[in-house]
Order: structure tokens, then C-alpha cells, then sequence
């Protein structure tokens, strides 16, 4: 999802730490994610910075092919695994995007499983638009983010704000073709017991 507005906040931040780590649920077409990450190998990439590096981890139910193949080609032009003292790798190994299709309660347990518990100074919320998605997030969100660090939650005053949306109820979000396990996996409007708090801003 779009922070268009957020974006240059975000980055400011960021600015602020060594080795800024940064949560996105919901990367969707990576319209936050690139303009993040290029901003960050910037930053990263001075010599006052080094030799920190930053980490962006991005996680959606289904990541579009086009995104993941972005990724793939940013992370082969900021980190390396080789000799970093090797003049062929200048500048590299200053930051690295990894991305998981998973559930995001389920990739988010896996990170905190993965000793990220307080580390990510950024986590933005764009999953599934639903009171027990969204506070399932943010008590997992709570554990995972920096002392320092803040969360965003994304369409808290739109359509989804006040009311439940179900990604599993959406048709056309997703070509028929691209359904995978994670899509059949999400929460679904008949497995919800009380109905009496709705929405995002809730």
C-alpha cells in the first residue's frame, strides 16, 4: 500500500538510527517499499553511515512477481556475502529487503520467533482490513517494534476504518490464477464470534 504522504516522515525518521529496520504488512504492488528503500541506500551507502546496513521486511498474503523480481535485483546491488575488504564490492552490503508470503500473523510470530523482538523502528499495517486481523497485528506489532520506534496503520479513516472488510470476500483483487494457500487461509467473515468490534480504527 501507498504512504504517499508518510514517505517523507518515514525517511526522516529513519535517519535517525544505525541500522534502521523497517516491517510492512501488506506490500501490494511495493509502492512504499522502493521509495523507502531508495531512500535508505542513500543514506546508508555515505561513509559518515557505514558500516551499518538497514533492513526492510516486507510481507504480503500474495507478493506479485514483479515486486519480488525488483527486490531480487535491489538486494544484488547493496549486499553482498562476499569479502566486503574486495574493491569489486565498494558500497555493497549496506542493506538488504527480504519479503515472505506468509499470513501476516503467522510471518510476524516467525520473526519474533527469529529474535526481532524490539528491533523494527518502523512497522506499517496495511493487511486485511478487519478488527481482530488489525488487533491480532498490533499486539504482535507492540512486541516487535524498537522503543523508540512508532506504528502506522493505513486506512484508518477510510471505508475500512469503521467497519470489516474481509479480503477473503474480495473477487478481482487477485486473478483466479494467483490464489495460493495464504489467500485460502485468511480470516473469513463466518469465523469471527463477536461481531461487535469492527474496523480499523477500533
Amino acid at each position: 500500500m501507498s504512504y504517499s504522504g508518510y514517505i517523507d516522515t518515514i525517511c526522516s525518521f529513519l535517519e535517525n538510527f544505525h541500522g534502521p529496520a523497517v516491517l510492512e504488512i501488506g506490500v501490494d504492488k511495493g509502492s512504499s517499499l522502493f521509495p523507502i528503500v531508495n531512500y535508505l541506500t542513500m543514506v546508508t551507502s555515505s561513509p559518515d553511515y557505514l558500516p551499518q546496513k538497514f533492513y526492510f521486511v516486507g510481507i504480503d498474503v500474495l507478493l506479485r512477481e514483479s515486486v519480488k523480481i525488483t527486490a531480487s535485483l535491489i538486494n544484488k546491488s547493496i549486499f553482498t556475502a562476499e569479502d566486503p575488504t574486495d574493491n569489486r564490492v565498494k558500497n555493497k552490503n549496506i542493506g538488504f529487503v527480504e519479503l515472505r508470503e506468509n499470513l501476516s500473523t503467522k510471518a510476524m510470530s516467525d520473526l519474533l520467533q527469529e529474535d526481532w523482538a524490539n528491533r523494527f523502528h518502523v512497522i506499517m499495517i496495511d493487511g486485511d482490513h478487519n478488527h481482530q486481523t488489525v488487533s491480532q497485528e498490533l499486539e504482535l506489532a507492540k512486541k516487535l517494534i524498537h522503543p523508540s520506534g512508532f506504528i502506522i496503520c493505513d486506512d484508518y479513516e477510510g471505508k475500512g476504518g469503521e467497519q470489516d472488510e474481509f479480503f477473503s470476500e474480495t473477487t478481482g483483487f487477485y486473478g483466479q490464477e494467483e490464489i495460493n494457500e495464504n489467500i485460502k487461509n485468511l480470516l473469513k467473515r463466518e469465523d469471527v464470534l463477536d461481531h461487535t468490534k469492527k474496523g480499523v480504527k477500533l
